[in-house]
């Protein structure tokens, strides 16, 4: 799929890396870890747990941060400091954005 992180780049200072470019990083709602849950660097590829592929976790400001609208069965995930993309059928992640989130 196009837009792939292509591995995972730190933010540096206040841009995020995605698709090989730098985005400004936003600040957004304060994040509150679920009980039982903590942060994990995800891949592509991965299996997403499925207590976040609800409407509560799904990302909607996607292109002000220049991200591609998630295709048909897809959603963009706000998990911690990321947004990942999720199968929201399968919870197969088919990409991440690392550190959108100030």
């Amino acid at each position: 799929m196009a837009g792939r992180s292509g591995g995972y780049h730190p933010p540096r200072g206040n841009r995020f890396y995605h698709g090989g470019h730098y985005y400004g990083r936003v600040h957004g709602r304060p994040w509150a870890w679920p009980h039982g849950y903590g942060y994990h660097r995800w891949y592509v590829g991965g299996i997403f747990p499925s207590f976040f592929v609800s409407p509560t976790y799904f990302y909607t400001g996607y292109a002000g941060l220049g991200l591609a609208a998630p295709p048909p069965g897809y959603a963009w995930v706000r998990y911690g400091p990321d947004l990942v993309l999720v199968n929201i059928s399968t919870y197969a992640v088919q990409d991440i954005a690392y550190g959108v989130f100030l």
